[in-house]
């Protein structure tokens, strides 16, 4: 049984997961790197995105939409919004007709993100 936490790969859908995925697989190709090693980095880059967000957010917002759909799923909730309207710490609104929210739990005691074998 492995109690090593698994984290989230969601930010390897970024434009920062994306390119790093895109200059690993250079490297794989051009034999500069092992696929192994390669992996690890994604990993580590899991790992490092995951957690770096913890404790370091202090702005707040407030949200009005009206919800289209929502589900959880594995620990992953996704919600579904329509004329979506977000009022900032500063009173600065941010509008959009439609928007996708995926949230991961953070909580370091959430036992439903480790890793059993």
């Amino acid at each position: 049984m492995n109690s090593e936490p698994v984290y989230s790969e969601l930010y390897r859908l970024g434009s920062l997961g994306a390119s790093l995925i895109d200059a690993i697989d250079e490297l794989v190709v051009a034999q500069k790197l092992e696929p192994q090693v390669g992996a690890q980095v994604l990993r580590q880059f899991d790992k490092t995105m995951d957690r770096g967000f913890v404790g370091h957010t202090k702005a707040k917002m407030t949200a009005k939409a009206k919800l289209r759909t929502y589900r959880l799923c594995d620990n992953v909730w996704t919600f579904d919004l329509r004329n979506v309207t977000f009022t900032m710490d500063n009173r600065e609104k941010v509008e959009a007709k439609r928007m996708k929210i995926v949230a991961v739990s953070a909580d370091p005691k959430d036992t439903s993100r480790k890793k059993d074998d």
